[in-house]
């Protein structure tokens, strides 16, 4: 059951996530890949209508119905709330992306066994009545009914798109190795070590510039780095820096601590105050790091990093939704051979 529920969660936000992706990909390489027009619109990829009025697209192998296309664009309207779905299908080739998202689940779902099939359609099936106990606890008892019929789709057609979602991640899923997983790890490790750090234990004394909540300046930035500098005179002569805290420190949160956050989540502190606390050398006092506080003298004293182990599946998650993209993207678009959006 759990695993059924992290495919779905996990597939999910890759359907939700993509169609941004997309979208946004789609219009980097329309800047540079596409015709511009006289007056300077950039012109989206286009396509031959389809043969058949019944159908919105058609492709080597297959169609895109009305009835599917509705149905698909239905459950993103559940999901994303109509009104924000009718602004993204205002982008210049949203609608176009989103063709061939379904189209590329489609194939995908021609790819996968039987086996995994009737896997997905037993899992899909509780990963619905899970959304609807979620849906109902957020938006109210009934509002599931209600929002299905406001936006004319039916409870199947998002037990379906759930179904699809999932089987096309484990389709692509298995075309990605342990090691390729572990080479990510590595890499994200390597190349922004913040997104893998849990939490760390903080020892720093603040010099405010400014009260964040109303903006207002309580000293110049020079007389903040005046004060800066003789507390770091004294951490260099040997003094004690939990006592320097609690003499200097203006954060009210830490000082009587000795300036000690322990064991925090490091996603709950302002940009610049984390990624000094995930990459800051541990025992070392670090430069000055300046947020919308003030300037923060830092020392990491300890940080737990997330194993590879813990993070495994989200980074499958996230190496199936590059695969999915590029495969939306590049192959399914060379074999579509008409599109009619209604």
């Amino acid at each position: 059951m759990q695993q059924g529920k992290l495919k779905w969660i996990t597939g999910l936000m890759l359907a939700l996530s993509l169609m941004l992706i997309i979208s946004a990909c789609g219009q980097e390489g329309e800047e540079s890949d596409t015709n511009v027009d006289d007056e300077g619109t950039d012109q989206v990829e286009t396509f031959d209508p389809t043969k058949d009025t019944n159908n919105v697209a058609e492709y080597e192998g297959g169609e895109i119905t009305l009835e599917e296309y509705n149905a698909f664009t239905g459950v993103m309207k559940l999901l994303y709330s109509p009104e924000y779905f009718d602004q993204l299908q205002s982008t210049p080739g949203f609608n176009n992306n989103l063709i061939q998202q379904l189209i590329a689940f489609e194939l995908l779902e021609a790819e996968a066994d039987e086996e995994t099939i009737k896997e997905q359609q037993a899992i899909s099936q509780t990963n619905l009545e899970e959304f609807i106990t979620q849906y109902e606890a957020a938006n109210g008892e009934g509002s599931w009914s209600t929002g299905l019929t406001d936006i004319g789709i039916e409870e199947e057609d998002f037990r379906k798109f759930i179904e699809l979602s999932n089987i096309s991640q484990e389709v692509l899923s298995k075309d990605i190795s342990e090691e390729e997983v572990k080479a990510e790890y590595d890499r994200v490790l390597a190349e922004s070590p913040a997104e893998l750090v849990a939490q760390a234990t903080v020892s720093h004394i603040l010099v405010k510039t400014n009260d964040p909540n109303t903006g207002e300046e309580t000293r110049t930035e020079e007389e903040a780095l005046k004060i800066v500098d003789e507390i770091n005179a004294k951490l260099d002569a040997g003094e004690d820096f939990g006592a320097l805290a609690k003499e200097y420190s203006e954060d009210e949160g830490s000082k009587d601590n000795g300036g000690k956050y322990e064991n925090a989540n490091i996603n709950n502190w302002v940009e610049e105050f984390k990624l000094a606390a995930a990459e800051q050398p541990i025992g070392e006092i670090g430069e000055p790091v300046k947020t919308v506080y003030g300037y923060h003298i830092i020392r990491v004293e300890d940080r737990t990093e997330l194993s590879f182990d813990e993070v495994k599946e989200g980074i499958l998650a996230s190496l199936v939704q590059q695969k999915l993209q590029d495969y939306s993207s590049k192959e399914v678009s060379d074999l579509i051979t008409g599109v009619s959006i209604p």
